[in-house]
């Protein structure tokens, strides 16, 4: 395979932020009414990876301004949970390594722009930018729709110039695998959050259960 290309989702392969959004939407669903809001175990099961705006519609009928609104207080509760983010095991010695690999490295997210600046602004403050190792960052405001449809990552190609084919994409979720396996990249899914036999039945070419095999398997695609 000619790699001319390396993306990774952000939420769950690069960073942990599921708490931060498990915590973000029960508040959001309290306040708009669901008092029993949402369980952990029910986000990690069903929402992880997922559109926000199919996120909310899921547990609430709202109009579309409704439903706007929704995620914009949904970005914000996340926001306010910001310090329960994490930084993934052996993630910066993956990305030192991925950038010496190639110039083209993408981070491709169903998250929205603002919230990206707010993560990185956070990392920023413990001393960690992720800025420096990608040449482009599309997150979910920038097409119509987010993963699990693949204009996500098409949009990625246009902007690294490159063919999907010739393009490595490292997602945690199902949504994310879909949307690379249709787009027509190589997958390779993490089990960091979703189990490895669900990641492989919508397609993953690699499963691996540490960022760290990503160095080999990126070595022997290369050859």
């Amino acid at each position: 395979m000619k790699v001319d290309a390396i993306a990774f989702d952000l939420d769950g392969t690069l960073i942990e932020t599921n708490d931060a959004w498990h915590h973000g939407l029960d508040m959001t669903l309290k306040q708009l009414g669901k008092q029993e809001g949402v369980t952990k175990a029910f986000f990690y099961e069903n929402h992880v990876g997922v559109d926000m705006k199919k996120v909310i519609s899921s547990h609430l009928s709202l109009s579309e301004s409704e439903l706007e609104k929704a995620v914009q207080t949904f970005i914000d509760n996340f926001l306010l949970s910001i310090d329960l983010v994490k930084i993934n095991d052996n993630v910066i010695e993956v990305l030192e390594y991925v950038s010496e690999t190639t110039e083209r490295t993408a981070i491709i997210t169903n998250t929205y722009g603002n919230v990206v600046d707010g993560v990185f602004t956070n990392l920023r403050s413990r001393n960690v930018d992720f800025n420096k190792y990608f040449s482009t960052i599309v997150t979910r405001d920038l097409v119509e729709q987010g993963k699990p449809n693949p204009d996500i990552i098409f949009y990625a190609c246009d902007k690294l110039d490159v063919k999907p084919e010739n393009m490595v994409f490292v997602e945690d979720s199902v949504s994310g695998v879909i949307a690379g396996k249709n787009a027509g990249c190589y997958v390779i899914a993490i089990t960091n959050n979703t189990a490895e036999e669900k990641l492989r039945s919508v397609g993953a070419d690699k499963t691996i259960a540490n960022l760290l095999e990503l160095k080999h398997i990126i070595s022997e695609l290369s050859d």
